[in-house]
């Protein structure tokens, strides 16, 4: 399951980029990319992908954000797909009552 963990998306946008470039599957290490998953601040991994370098992060949390944010602006990282999770826990549905 990728989808519905802080880093899912990334994991998928990662595939489907190594795909693209490749035309192959994407190997083991792109199928668990554990390094970008949780709810624990900036997590950053760098891959490789036919031979280019590919620095990804997740980031969790708005004050977290601003923090790469401003990393990126002052050209102390490079990074080529940042995700931004901004809510605390997973959404839940809440029925209004009327």
């Amino acid at each position: 399951v990728i989808f519905g963990n802080t880093g899912g998306v990334m994991e998928a946008a990662v595939r489907t980029a190594y795909t693209y470039l490749t035309n192959k599957r994407p190997p083991e290490q792109l199928l668990n990319l554990h390094a970008v998953r949780g709810y624990d601040g900036i997590k950053e991994a760098e891959l490789d992908i036919n031979g280019i370098k590919v620095k990804v992060a997740v980031v969790y949390g708005l004050a977290n954000s601003r923090i790469l944010i401003e990393k990126i602006k002052n050209k102390k990282q490079v990074i080529l797909l940042v995700q931004i999770q901004k809510l605390k826990h997973p959404v839940r549905r809440v029925k209004k009552k009327i």
